[in-house]
């Protein structure tokens, strides 16, 4: 199941803080195409020093939601009786 979303923590308001509004929604821009697709931030000014770590936090969001959905797929097999074939 691909994830259609970007989870975008509280705490990026105060790291952020010393960014302009412009800078972060630039940033943020940026972490919604690299959830998507990979392309990696490209930011300039300030914000080159928190694009790693959006993109770092982003990489370990991905992986726990991996994780968790194949997990569930794994138990859902489980649950699922084996069906054997009528024509034995």
């Amino acid at each position: 199941m691909a994830k259609d979303y970007t989870a975008i923590p509280h705490g990026y308001l105060s790291e952020c803080e010393m960014l302009t509004d412009e800078e972060f929604g630039r940033l943020i821009r940026g972490l919604l195409r690299y959830s998507m697709d990979g392309t990696p931030i490209c930011a300039d000014g300030n914000a080159r020093f928190f694009a790693r770590r959006m993109m770092n936090q982003e990489d370990i969001n991905r992986k726990r939601y991996s994780d968790v959905t194949h997990g569930r797929t794994r138990a859902q097999d489980r649950q699922q009786p084996n069906v054997q074939s009528s024509t034995e």
